[in-house]
């Protein structure tokens, strides 16, 4: 006869024996020993995790599953993981049967984005995020000049300190990067560099830069333009002052500099505009309706393509002439017999008839305006004679006008 045992433990020893009752009385055989056959190896992944979930390009996550032999025979395991159409193993791992072991594996990428990563044998998925470190450049401010400029600004970077950093520049297609140093301390430290070399009245863009992980990582981009040439100007010791010295009358100045054709000059006096040049080799400027023996500082700047003025700018003084007082008589005019008009330049003009009472005293608007001042006088039919006296401080010219 023969008997099933059931519900035993895999490799486990056991004992039996044949046992006969009869009338009371019970007759067992010898006892048998045996072992119950070990079961095979049965992994199951009881934890996944990806960590951490955010990295940096090309810094390295960690893949890793804790996996359990719930069989009795030690065997090895090999776990998958699945990420961008990709298969990625660890392993092989021994593990003993009813032992748990932890198997990982390194992984990095060049790219940005949001992965989702998988592992075989578990049902849910974890998720991975590749950023690209961040370096912003603020607060940014460009001291230039016609072949110069000195970049500064506040980097801001979210890695650790002693990143290294460089400032790059380019114009068109032309790339040069700048000199390179470390960033020490927390993020927003101030940094500048000096760049040489540079072209006149050209734009140029710029960026702070890292490198990180042999991936290069820009801030964001700024745009300055370098000056225009300055003026020149042609001192008293230049064999060519002659034909630049200034030239003034008692109301005028005009200024001349050495300038670079199609290039465009401010000229400012006191702070404010008086004009603009387009320059060929020599540039003038003249102003009129100044003051009499009164000393003029007109300050010129070239500007760029941006109509900013480079501060570099040329300073030329000059003195307005004393005043020519004309006598009336040369400037009389009669137009007809109903209106008399006096023109003439004078601080003062008195009017007074044959007896000397005085008909019209009229000043310059302003006093020596370049230009002719007028007084009209409505009259009867008759002959009128007028004494015409023009004042300039204690100098006094007169004549008489007859009139029909």
């Amino acid at each position: 006869f023969d008997s099933l045992a059931e519900g035993l433990q895999s490799d486990t020893g056991y004992q039996f024996k044949a046992v006969v009752e009869w009338n009371g009385y019970e007759s067992a055989g010898s006892v048998v020993d045996f072992k119950t056959l070990p079961s095979p190896a049965e992994f199951e992944i009881i934890e996944f995790t990806v960590e951490p979930a955010v990295v940096y390009i090309m810094e390295e996550s960690s893949f890793s599953v804790k996996v359990e032999n719930r069989g009795d025979k030690s065997e090895t395991y090999t776990a998958e993981f699945y990420i961008s159409g990709s298969t990625i193993t660890a392993g092989p791992l021994e593990i003993g049967g009813g032992e748990t072991e932890t198997i990982s594996v390194s992984y990095s990428t060049d790219t940005v984005g949001a992965y989702t990563v998988k592992a075989k044998g578990y049902l849910e998925s974890r998720s991975l995020t590749v950023v690209s470190p961040v370096a912003t450049l603020d607060r940014t401010s460009v001291l230039r000049t016609t072949h110069t400029a000195i970049l500064k600004g506040e980097l801001y970077i979210d890695l650790s300190p002693g990143t290294t950093f460089y400032f790059h520049w380019w114009n068109g297609n032309v790339l040069k990067a700048g000199s390179t140093g470390t960033v020490s301390g927390e993020s927003g430290i101030f940094v500048s560099d000096l760049i040489t070399g540079l072209s006149p009245n050209t734009t140029y863009s710029y960026q702070a830069r890292i490198d990180y992980n042999g991936k290069t990582v820009a801030g964001s981009t700024e745009i300055f333009r370098t000056y225009q040439h300055p003026p020149v100007k042609i001192d008293s010791e230049h064999p060519d002052y002659a034909k630049y010295k200034p030239e003034v009358t008692a109301t005028s100045i005009k200024i001349k500099w050495q300038g670079i054709s199609g290039v465009e000059y401010l000229i400012e006096r006191g702070g404010e505009e008086k004009g603009r040049r387009e320059a060929s080799s020599k540039v003038t400027f003249k102003e009129k309706k100044l003051t009499p023996l009164t000393e003029y500082t007109y300050n010129v700047y070239s500007l760029n393509d941006d109509d900013e003025p480079n501060p570099d700018s040329i300073t030329i003084t000059a003195t307005t002439s004393e005043a020519e007082v004309y006598e009336p008589s040369r400037r009389f005019i009669t137009p007809n017999n109903r209106t008399i008009e006096f023109g003439f330049l004078a601080k003062e003009v008195l009017i007074t008839d044959i007896r000397g009472r005085e008909v019209a005293k009229v000043k310059g608007n302003p006093p020596l305006f370049d230009v002719d001042e007028c007084v009209r006088g409505e009259l009867e039919s008759g002959i009128y004679i007028y004494m015409i006296t023009t004042v300039d401080g204690d100098k006094e010219y007169g004549t008489i006008a007859v009139v029909k």
